[in-house]
């Protein structure tokens, strides 16, 4: 079981401001080349200077939550993994087992069993659309909101995603939305409806990802620690 890519929109007021941000060496799609990033590397590679950011993050945990915390409390970068924006990126990732054995799990609640799978693989959200390179989540100006793919993956079980197809195509319907706090310090994360995507075990062209099921709300809390 495992985790995580995504695209980032962003809406200032009156306009929508879009670009492609580079590429993320910690989070890839599902649909491109295996990560560079070694567990044990610092959090963030040389694309940008963003500066790592390390987190706390909180799930809302109700009970019909599509993800839900192991009912360990928060998740801290270091002490429960990687819990982190990107240095390179700013995007959002959470790994517990990116630097070693995992001690913390996250469970994602799918229709596809009745229990939830439990992964200590990647979550996040990867690749902006504005054509400038550009920093994630710290572009969004105090109190303001946007939007974005989000990714959980789930290894041999697939992955679910929040604002892409299965195909990997994009689903402006579905994106997560992202709202920064006055003070700078804090972003939510929210989620309503995800698709839970499985491989169809072909290789070559004929490799891809099939929907298998669905995945509901969730929501969750990101704060700054690096102050």
């Amino acid at each position: 079981m495992h985790s995580p890519s995504a695209r980032f929109h962003y809406l200032f007021p009156g306009i929508l401001a879009m670009g492609v941000l580079g590429a993320c060496v910690e989070a890839p799609t599902a649909n491109d080349a295996p990560a560079s990033f070694a567990k044990g590397g610092k959090p963030g590679g040389n694309t940008n200077d963003c500066g790592s950011t390390p987190l706390r993050i909180t799930f809302r945990d109700d009970a019909a939550d599509a993800l839900r915390s192991d009912g360990g409390g928060v998740y801290e970068e270091g002490t429960d993994g990687g819990v982190h924006l990107n240095g390179a990126t700013g995007r959002l990732m959470l790994w517990t087992s990116q630097y070693d054995t995992p001690t913390r799990f996250v469970h994602v609640h799918t229709s596809v069993a009745p229990d939830p799978f439990v992964t200590s693989d990647r979550i996040y959200t990867n690749g902006h659309d504005p054509d400038t390179e550009g920093c994630g989540f710290k572009e969004i100006p105090p109190g303001g909101t946007g939007s974005a793919v989000f990714e959980a993956e789930l290894d041999a079980h697939g992955i679910v995603r929040y604002g892409k197809f299965c195909d990997g195509s994009l689903d402006p319907t579905t994106r997560v939305v992202v709202t920064r706090s006055s003070d700078e310090l804090s972003w939510t994360v929210e989620g309503t409806n995800g698709r839970h995507c499985q491989s169809n075990d072909l290789r070559g062209r004929n490799a891809g990802m099939g929907e298998v099921g669905s995945a509901g709300a969730f929501f969750m809390t990101l704060e700054d620690t690096s102050g």
